[in-house]
């Protein structure tokens, strides 16, 4: 019974080193390899992020304030940045559309 086990103990040992092996084995990405992989990821990125930007936007909401004078249109587009940055509040938007439009 004895036997059994210490040979039972050994197939497991040399499994367990052919396991060490099969990951050991495995072949380390070189320098180059690592570099060439590092510029395909790039190159890849940059193309979907090229893709992206040329890319018609699916549903744009244009809405304007029409006036007569170049100064009065800069004046107004101040104060809308001033207030709200890049996204106006639709209310304040047409309040002033309704002030300001000739």
């Amino acid at each position: 019974a004895m036997a059994k086990k210490k040979a039972k103990g050994k197939e497991e040992e040399e499994e367990k080193k052919e396991d060490d092996k099969g990951k050991k084995g495995k072949k380390k990405m070189g320098w180059k390899e690592q570099l060439a992989a590092e510029e395909e990821e790039a190159k890849l990125k940059k193309e979907k992020e090229e893709a992206l930007k040329n890319k018609p936007p699916k549903f744009v909401v244009a809405r304007h304030i029409l006036v007569s004078d170049k100064n009065k249109a800069q004046e107004i587009y101040d104060k809308l940045y001033e207030d709200f940055k890049d996204e106006p509040n639709p209310g304040a938007f047409g309040k002033l559309a309704k002030e300001h439009s000739e």
